[in-house]
């Protein structure tokens, strides 16, 4: 501590020397008051003071004046000086003042800010679990629907408790709740319905009325009514048949081979037949006389023994929905070509080993099925069959299963 005072009280010793030796060295009059003005505008006003003080003794009365208003325009400018600290002091102490205000605002948005991240944080996770639960639900409508087969992704049989009817994937009804009972849709297009024990084939429209002595099946995709349709599929003819129980055994004795009746014959003139059914009835062959519905729009043979079918086939210059699944056909007759108006065929199911270039010859077909036939069993053969039809029948679609 010592070391440290002494050279401070030399520094007090020698500094008031020092500055009489500053006055001493200027004794004009007029050298202090420039000094004293250079020393004022500098700012260094207490030294200045003291020269304007030195000055009085050293200038003559007539300077008193100007001496005096030099101190006053030096204690002017330190007055000067501390209105300017205190307005810097006041405005300090307004913008400490405003930025504690804005710094409280800033904490407070950033406290709504935190609490709104969080709110959307928790509508975020909420968001998410309601996501995941309408997954969950989806899933489990999807599975619900993989279990239904739908006809085309559009149609699948449903029952509302009381009725059956065909909805779509969304659960909405296409073709309404009204029969007693009914299938599921063929691949070939059509579907077996009961309306007040009345056997029924609907398209996909489901389009049909009544008269007052038969079924009328409307059906845009034949292009024509059905007036009467026929049904001989699972030999379960008479609880199906209109007609009284002598017609319906002369249908069952003409399905094995036995001769038309002379009833029978009028009943077929008077009341065309467009539908023929006899899936599933075992047949080996149709007799000659079947062809005798030369008007058949549909004709539905899948589910038998038939290993070879006549060339008359081709007498059914209307057919539009054949199905020949699941027989023991080989090949098709050259009169196969005639079927001009045919649209839907299904051959899966049979014994082809090489794909009936009748089938080149069917400028109308839209769907070909040959799933289960050695023509189709390996990938190439399916590819070279898709290039043969592409290029012979552009609009038909083939199915390989």
């Amino acid at each position: 501590m010592k070391r440290i005072l002494r050279p401070l009280s030399v520094c007090l010793v020698i500094l008031p020397i020092m500055l009489q030796a500053q006055v001493n060295s200027c004794t004009d009059c007029n050298c202090l008051l420039k000094k004293a003005q250079r020393l004022s505008n500098a700012g260094d006003f207490e030294l200045a003071i003291n020269v304007y003080a030195a000055a009085r003794g050293h200038c003559p009365d007539s300077s008193s004046v100007e001496i005096d208003e030099g101190l006053i325009q030096v204690f002017k400018t330190i007055d000067g000086l501390r209105v300017s600290a205190q307005k810097a002091r006041k405005e300090a102490l307004m913008s400490r003042d405003s930025l504690s205000h804005l710094l409280a605002e800033l904490e407070d948005k950033n406290r709504e800010l935190i609490n709104s991240n969080w709110k959307q944080e928790q509508r975020r996770v909420e968001a998410e679990a309601a996501k995941e639960e309408i997954q969950k639900q989806v899933a489990k409508n999807e599975a619900i629907i993989k279990a239904f087969y739908f006809f085309e992704g559009s149609l699948a049989l449903a029952f509302d408790g009381s009725k059956f009817g065909y909805v779509n994937k969304n659960g909405e009804a296409i073709i309404p709740y009204q029969f007693t009972h009914a299938e599921q849709f063929e691949r070939l297009g059509y579907a077996r319905v009961v309306i007040d024990d009345t056997l029924f084939i609907i398209d996909r429209h489901g389009q049909r009325t009544k008269t007052e002595n038969s079924e009328v099946f409307e059906s845009p995709k034949i292009g024509l009514d059905l007036k009467w349709t026929v049904d001989f599929s699972n030999t379960k003819l008479q609880k199906r048949w209109k007609a009284s129980d002598r017609n319906a055994r002369t249908v069952v004795e003409i399905v094995n081979g036995s001769l038309f009746s002379g009833v029978f014959s009028k009943l077929i003139k008077s009341n065309p037949v467009y539908v023929l059914d006899l899936a599933n009835i075992q047949l080996s062959y149709l007799n000659k006389r079947i062809y005798y519905f030369s008007g058949l729009k549909v004709l539905l043979l899948g589910g038998n023994k038939l290993s070879l079918l006549n060339s008359r086939i081709g007498e059914f210059k209307s057919l539009s929905i054949l199905d020949l699944s699941n027989n023991r056909i080989s090949m098709l007759p050259k009169g196969f070509r005639n079927l001009q108006a045919l649209e839907a065929l299904d051959l899966s199911g049979n014994y082809l080993n090489e794909f009936p270039p009748e089938i080149l010859s069917l400028k109308a077909l839209k769907s070909l099925y040959l799933g289960g036939n050695q023509c189709v069993k390996s990938k190439e053969q399916r590819i070279l069959l898709e290039n043969q039809m592409q290029e012979n029948l552009p609009n038909c679609k083939v199915y390989f299963d």
